[in-house]
């Protein structure tokens, strides 16, 4: 199984946006969730709307394992 920290390096970077507004699998320093880069370059929770803060990466959807 893998460790948080290998998930975070098998993640695209922070770097490697993904396209404005669309839903991807973010992870912060403390959680993992829905959520999308607004217009703003600010990563936001898909449900709330309320910013993301310390966000380590992203994936797309598509890639994100069924357990």
């Amino acid at each position: 199984m893998e460790t948080t920290s290998e998930k975070i390096s098998n993640k695209q970077l922070v770097e490697q946006k993904p396209a404005l507004g669309k839903r991807v699998m973010v992870t912060t320093a403390n959680f993992r969730c829905l959520g999308f880069l607004d217009g703003h370059d600010i990563w936001r929770q898909s449900f709330s709307g309320e910013p993301l803060k310390d966000v380590l990466g992203w994936e797309a959807i598509e890639s994100v394992q069924k357990n």
